[in-house]
């Protein structure tokens, strides 16, 4: 499922838009889904995206974390600046522009139990504020116990963006 949309004027009175917003809902665990947005900005400048990451179902079960990616593509004259950050609710980022394009994806470990979360993403005008959580990316690992006397090769694909 891919949610998202692109917006150029309000829709009542066919002034410029000024902000974008998308949202949608994700399993945790299905990695095939993603939320996205893309803006064409009438005037080049700095931006700031939002995220907001909220369960929807009330099980709770510790140590099953709901975890996202954002990839976040700022263009200007049809050069692209990509960043991955982790999502989470809160999240913002920053970047100068003539466009965006969001696609966030669940990348949630399973340990059991599944949930279904909220995900909504802001672009607006202006900078990223002090108070937010920044942009950062926490690839999570898989840890491997070894009975002792025993050693094994691990080979991990790290995707680069």
């Amino acid at each position: 499922m891919s949610v998202g949309h692109q917006n150029y004027d309000t829709p009542k009175t066919g002034e410029p838009k000024v902000s974008w917003s998308a949202s949608g809902v994700m399993v945790s665990g299905d990695h095939s889904q993603t939320v996205s947005l893309q803006a064409i900005f009438r005037k080049p400048g700095t931006y700031t995206a939002s995220f907001s990451l909220n369960p929807i179902d009330d099980v709770v079960v510790e140590g099953s974390d709901i975890r996202a990616e954002a990839t976040v593509e700022w263009s200007v004259d049809g050069n692209t600046i990509t960043r991955v950050i982790s999502v989470s609710n809160g999240t913002s980022i920053q970047g100068t522009g003539e466009g965006v394009r969001i696609v966030v994806n669940d990348v949630t470990v399973i340990a059991g139990t599944i949930s279904r979360y909220a995900v909504t993403i802001d672009v607006a005008p202006g900078p990223r504020g002090a108070f937010n959580t920044p942009p950062i990316l926490n690839r999570q690992t898989e840890i491997v116990g070894l009975a002792p006397g025993f050693s094994a090769t691990v080979l991990m694909f790290v995707p680069s963006s």
